[in-house]
């Protein structure tokens, strides 16, 4: 299979953002609505490499902070089969899916030239698959002579559902507390499931940790406190015990989690899901009744946010990914000339940034608002529902 490479040049005469957030599109329907207008437009069907969606504002005080959200054309679907190629045999699928994860890099590239040399972007921040593509050396070598700070947007994300998970569990009845409560993790020693398996180590209930390389999964549980109750599958079909709470953070374009499993985990879960495309879809929630009880986590709320040509991204007014947050933290910090950080440690996660990083994002207004699934909120009946299950 070959892959073309195919380029819209973009208009160069651009005003200065402040953030550049770099991402790409998570489905088949996600595509069609960011390429909309470039469809229309130009009559042209084929995906380009970049693509300039939409803008973002917030307003901080009397200062606007601007960001323009730069979309590459690869999908999730599309990198994901890259970034799991290890497991490919076949010596013909190996060498398309290498073009396509060779292709999201170039595609990246290209996303983050624009973003320096046009957008004049003092931070760039990469969204859903794109933080899996390029390591620091590269984003270095791409800077250059410019000054902008990159960040992967996952420390301020890892704290909003660390956050969000005790919120949750207090709201719902789970105390993780117990050692009684199964904690299922999977995409256990990714970016997020390795922040919140080290978070929750501390606590008494023991944790199933789900990853498909069983030596990532124990080179993760040396990080864990000593005390900590563990037990590793490389599957979520492996796993025979009870489930009390979830939390799911992988690179999965489809679903992973199905109502069968549900049912072999005990029928009662309080699930929290970070992946983007989610983990769990809605058809599965509404199988699995009232039992089971799942809420975007990652999502944050500012009612100062603007969004060009409306929302579109599955969300409600007013919120948006704490990755996108992150970025506004950053680049507010730059502005008031408050960041200490170098310009390529956020690309890495670490539990030391949480407290402040909460810090400032109350400063920017950003906060943990109501619960929602896909966008709506949980309401009182469903969490009524959900705790008198017996």
């Amino acid at each position: 299979m070959y892959i073309n490479i195919f380029f819209i040049k973009l208009e160069v005469k651009m005003p200065k953002v402040n953030l550049a957030f770099i991402t790409n599109t998570r489905s088949e329907i996600d595509r069609d609505i960011v390429y909309a207008h470039h469809f229309v437009e130009t009559g042209n069907k084929f995906v380009p490499d970049i693509f300039n969606w939409k803008k973002v504002n917030i307003t901080i005080g009397d200062q606007c902070l601007s960001s323009q959200m730069v979309v590459i054309g690869s999908s999730t679907a599309d990198l994901y089969s890259g970034l799991r190629n290890e497991s490919v045999s076949d010596a013909r699928q190996k060498k398309e899916i290498l073009e396509r994860i060779h292709q999201g890099k170039t595609q990246t590239r290209l996303a983050i030239v624009h973003a320096l040399d046009d957008l004049r972007a003092d931070v760039i921040c990469f969204g859903a698959s794109t933080k899996n593509l390029l390591k620091v050396p590269e984003l270095q070598q791409l800077n250059g002579q410019h000054t902008s700070v990159f960040t992967l947007g996952d420390s301020y994300t890892a704290a909003v559902c660390v956050e969000q998970i005790k919120k949750a569990c207090e709201r719902g009845g789970v105390d993780f507390y117990s050692p009684q409560t199964n904690f299922l993790i999977v995409g256990a020693y990714g970016l997020l499931g390795r922040l919140v398996s080290r978070y929750f180590s501390q606590f008494a209930c023991q944790l199933l940790l789900v990853g498909r390389d069983i030596t990532q999964l124990k080179k993760l549980t040396t990080e864990l406190k000593s005390s900590c109750r563990f037990r590793l599958y490389q599957k979520c079909t492996d796993v025979n015990e009870q489930v009390h709470l979830l939390f799911t953070a992988t690179n999965s374009p489809e679903s992973i989690i199905t109502p069968h499993l549900i049912k072999d985990w005990g029928g009662k879960i309080l699930a929290l899901d970070v992946a983007e495309p989610p983990n769990i879809t809605p058809d599965v929630c509404q199988r699995s009744g009232s039992g089971f009880l799942r809420l975007d986590a990652g999502v944050v709320r500012n009612d100062t946010l603007y969004f060009e040509n409306g929302n579109q991204m599955g969300l409600r007014d007013n919120t948006i990914f704490a990755c996108f947050a992150e970025g506004f933290i950053v680049a507010h910090l730059l502005a008031q000339k408050q960041l200490s950080l170098p310009a390529y440690d956020l690309m890495k996660v670490r539990e030391d940034y949480f407290a402040n990083l909460l810090a400032y994002a109350d400063q920017c207004g950003f906060i943990l608002h109501d619960f929602q699934s896909f966008g709506q909120i949980i309401t009182a009946e469903q969490w009524r529902k959900f705790i008198t299950v017996a």
